[in-house]
């Protein structure tokens, strides 16, 4: 039976900075596919009318809202921030890896410099089921890694 939204929220307060949840989490070894991009159009050049959406997959195994530190550091263009805009949390930092793969090659963009690419964010976020799918992976969102992790929490107690 699927937890209600008030159970995680409950049992998230109770055992979330817990050594218990760390342990958990670290011993499940999930990790986030994340979609790193900017909120809008950027421009490449002073006179670039139209403008370039960054946007990369990036797999984590910490917490996705981090997973755009590195590329802040260096943005294309003044007023560009990046932001993890969307991701999916799947059993292991090798199926966000397969996965990511899977979409890049289904979703031919254009290409930037470093490992960028010229595509909304949306265009990713819609290929995230259908290679769960065609990999038959199980992906899942926040509230059922948090209830994954509380639950071998419990038992390791």
């Amino acid at each position: 039976m699927p937890a209600t939204e008030a159970e995680i929220t409950e049992a998230l307060r109770e055992l979330d900075h817990s050594h218990a949840y760390k342990a958990a989490a670290k011993a499940l070894g999930f990790a986030a596919l994340c979609i790193v991009s900017t909120v809008g159009r950027q421009r490449r050049r002073w006179d670039d009318n139209e403008g370039a959406h960054p946007t990369r997959l990036v797999v984590t195994t910490g917490d996705p809202r981090r997973a755009v530190e590195t590329y802040n550091r260096g943005v294309h263009s003044i007023e560009g921030v990046y932001h993890t805009l969307a991701h999916i949390w799947l059993p292991s930092r090798a199926h966000g890896e397969r996965m990511k793969a899977w979409i890049e090659e289904q979703i031919k963009a254009d290409p930037m410099l470093n490992g960028w690419s010229d595509l909304a964010p949306w265009q990713f976020e819609i290929m995230f089921g259908a290679a769960a799918e065609a990999l038959r992976y199980d992906a899942f969102d926040d509230n059922e890694k948090h209830r994954r992790v509380l639950a071998r929490a419990r038992r390791s107690r």
